[in-house]
């Protein structure tokens, strides 16, 4: 049967042959992170992200283009990707997050792998009586309005093509249930813009 993904299936993940995915430029999300928080003058700059669980691993794939382009700019990168990411177990994720960024060098910029996780991490610098974008940066990615928009401060998010992304979906749907299953496996779409 054919079946066209949103995202993308990581090595001996895809269910058939006639599976197709569309899903964002993850690696091109990384670098524009990378570019944007090096462009608003830090020097130190880590990753936030979450463990990967499933077959489409978008989390690492940001992080290890986050991470090479500030090392072809000289900058290391640190990471974090913590124990708890359930909304379960809030406070265990909040200390968690609040002990690692007590401990790494301010000023800094940081990717959080998403929107939510970049709320996660102003909550921990809120705690900490931190000053942003003076002591520590956040990116997120989704450009989800009201996430964005109801963070203190509103924070800056990556928007991903997503309606590009669901007529590219689309499109590949029609082709494999007309029977057309050619083209590209894997469809991959720049994202549309930095949201500050």
């Amino acid at each position: 049967f054919p079946l066209v993904g949103i995202g993308r299936f990581g090595v001996h993940a895809r269910p058939n042959r006639l599976t197709r995915t569309v899903g964002p430029d993850d690696a091109m999300i990384g670098r524009w992170a990378a570019d944007h928080l090096v462009e608003c003058g830090l020097r130190h700059f880590a990753y936030c992200g979450i463990r990967e669980r499933g077959p489409d691993p978008w989390s690492e794939v940001r992080f290890a283009s986050f991470r090479q382009r500030l090392r072809g700019l000289g900058f290391p990168c640190l990471r974090y990707t913590g124990k708890q990411v359930s909304a379960r177990h809030w406070s265990r994720l909040l200390r968690e997050l609040v002990r690692w960024l007590e401990s790494v060098p301010k000023p800094i910029g940081i990717m959080a792998c998403n929107d939510w996780r970049a709320r996660h991490v102003l909550e921990a610098v809120r705690q900490l009586k931190l000053r942003v974008p003076d002591d520590v940066a956040v990116i997120g990615v989704d450009n989800d309005e009201l996430t964005c928009e109801m963070a203190d401060p509103p924070m800056s998010s990556i928007a991903p093509a997503t309606r590009e992304i669901g007529y590219r979906a689309a499109q590949v749907l029609d082709r494999l249930m007309s029977s057309r299953p050619g083209g590209p496996h894997d469809v991959i779409v720049p994202p549309s813009k930095i949201v500050r």
